[in-house]
């Protein structure tokens, strides 16, 4: 994934989310990206994606974006 798919501005705000840290913030779109870039890898390819385990590796850094 080239390009994060979640926008940063829907966080960049700080007073809309004065709860949420920067660290928490990036995280927060991280993931959004990553969820948003799996769900478009499984649209286009389902079967290369799952047997390359590149679908893997996309879920490995959703774990590691919310550890």
């Amino acid at each position: 994934m080239r390009k994060l798919a979640a926008s940063w501005c829907s966080c960049r705000a700080r007073s809309r989310t004065p709860w949420l840290t920067l660290d928490q913030q990036v995280r927060i779109v991280a993931v959004a990206s990553l969820v948003t870039g799996a769900a478009r890898l499984l649209s286009e390819d389902p079967g290369t994606v799952i047997t390359t385990g590149e679908l893997a590796r996309v879920w490995d850094l959703v774990d590691h974006a919310i550890a």
